[in-house]
């Protein structure tokens, strides 16, 4: 955990320092630079200068900012660290206006503060918290808490269209519950989000519930609105009510509407309104007479749900849902109606424009090239190791020789005893076994004994082939003996070399025979 004591480097001299101090190079100290972790600063460095941040390593406020995180058409978000301990990550959102004297206009840097200031009192689970808020050189900004491993609504869709799949029925359920949980507490201060949107649902997994929703940027469509010459370069029109559009009466209807067309896309599967361009679908908002169920066909949806989404979706405020409560109440209907939940659509493919599907088209065929790239890797390794093996048993075998020859005594059919000369069978230089026991075996296999321990089983094997030469010896003198006292020849005899007799045993006194 980085902390006011750990050691960092400048992000852009690679200065050491502790985090959070100015650097000491006078370069550096001239552009307001500070120490950054280790880790942030290489992550930075790493990237080409012309797509660096360049507000890494400087302050806005209390938060050091380490890296960006994204860019949209209100400015851009900043992962920073809150100052002095550093040990809390936020999400910096530094506002831009493309009218130049909007930028500067007190007026409208002092409604920010004040709408910021109620969204500050705005505490709820399904809402991201508003840290601070303030201005950074005559530009707002507002910090919010980090989400870490979160993702959009939007980014979800764009799985499902390649997975060609859809989210099941219980779970839209559960995330427009959430949407309409977050709305409920903003509507209850007076706050109306404005700018409803899958980009906007947040999804994180959490202990419990892996689409856990938190919704952002509320009432920045506001500010936005007033700061640029015109409000339809800030969102998605298909979002937008159309008392939004005509910029009158606007109120808690009006983010119930996009709660609608978000409902819609997630059960049908297809946009709510469908236009070659930005305009017709602002005509058809407007028009009153387009119906988006009559657009799917006939039965194409329940009729509970046909009555949600176009009521929902109406073209006047009064004609649609005037609460979160309402909403709710029509959606346990549409989801606990006597035939269960809704049929869903399992393609999602309608809900991105061609430039989203060319997008996704090229990043499946991207992670394509990378997966075929594994494989061959895979093969590779595969094949090495193989190699390796190989090589392993060969070295194995030339180190320790041919498979050697154990004898060991045994005790045939006549009772003879002899030498029995058996192979030892060859092993895996893996196998496990035991060193040869020394003494006569009656008639059991050899066991077999890796060639680790062959070295130190090579006395025993030879104890073993002494004492056989010696009962060899014993058994051929008592061969000789009993030709030599039997009823054959008496000139018939085993001769024995000199260095192997043995002194035979003398004989057991006759004992009288009785009468």
């Amino acid at each position: 955990m980085t902390t006011s004591t750990s050691l960092g480097c400048c992000p852009s001299c690679e200065a050491s320092g502790r985090v959070g101090a100015a650097c000491h190079e006078r370069v550096c100290q001239r552009n307001g630079m500070h120490c950054v972790p280790v880790d942030y600063a290489r992550r930075a460095l790493a990237l080409d200068p012309s797509q660096r941040e360049p507000l890494v390593g400087q302050y806005v406020d209390d938060f050091l900012v380490v890296g960006r995180l994204g860019r949209g058409g209100f400015g851009k978000v900043l992962e920073a660290l809150q100052g002095p301990q550093f040990r809390l990550r936020a999400a910096v959102k530094l506002l831009e206006f493309t009218n130049p004297d909007a930028r500067t206009s007190r007026k409208v840097l002092d409604k920010f503060e004040t709408e910021a200031a109620a969204l500050a009192v705005l505490q709820h689970p399904n809402v991201v918290r508003l840290l601070k808020f303030g201005r950074f050189h005559d530009r707002p900004f507002m910090a919010m808490e980090f989400i870490p491993g979160a993702r959009t609504l939007q980014t979800e869709i764009h799985r499902l269209v390649q997975e060609r799949a859809s989210l099941p029925p219980e779970v839209v359920r559960h995330v427009l519950d959430q949407i309409l949980n977050a709305l409920e507490a903003a509507h209850a201060e007076g706050i109306v989000h404005r700018d409803v949107k899958p980009e906007n649902v947040m999804l994180q997994a959490v202990v419990g519930d892996p689409h856990h929703v938190k919704l952002v940027d509320f009432g920045l469509a506001k500010f936005l609105d007033e700061g640029n010459d015109t409000s339809l370069v800030l969102g998605t029109v298909v979002y937008m009510a159309p008392e939004q559009i005509e910029g009158k009466n606007l109120g808690p209807w009006t983010d119930l509407y996009a709660v609608g067309a978000i409902a819609f896309e997630l059960i049908t599967g297809h946009r709510a309104f469908v236009g070659k361009d930005n305009q017709q679908v602002l005509r058809l908002k407007l028009s009153g007479q387009y119906d988006p169920v009559a657009q799917l066909g006939a039965g194409a949806v329940e009729p509970a749900t046909a009555e949600f989404l176009r009521r929902i979706l109406a073209r006047y405020p009064e004609q649609r849902y005037q609460s979160t409560a309402a909403v709710r109440e029509a959606l346990a209907r549409v989801f606990d109606g006597e035939r269960g939940a809704p049929q869903f659509s399992r393609d999602l493919s309608q809900l991105l424009d061609s430039e989203e599907l060319d997008e996704l088209r090229r990043e499946s065929e991207r992670l394509a090239r990378e997966r075929d790239a594994l494989d061959a890797d895979r093969r590779a390794l595969e094949a090495a190791q193989r190699r390796f093996h190989s090589e392993r048993v060969r070295y194995e075998s030339q180190r320790f020789g041919a498979p050697e020859v154990v004898e060991h005594a045994a005790i045939g059919d006549t009772g003879v005893v002899g030498v029995a000369a058996t192979p030892t069978p060859a092993i895996a230089p893996s196998a496990a076994g035991t060193p040869w026991p020394t003494g006569l075996q009656t008639g059991l296999p050899p066991q077999v004994f890796a060639p680790q321990v062959a070295e130190e089983a090579r006395p025993a094997r030879a104890r073993a082939a002494i004492w056989a030469l010696a009962a060899l010896v014993v058994a051929g003198g008592g061969v000789g003996l009993a030709f030599a006292l039997g009823g054959g020849s008496g000139e018939a005899s085993v001769a024995v070399p000199e260095e192997r007799r043995v002194a035979a045993p003398e004989p057991p006194a006759e004992q009288p025979q009785p009468a």
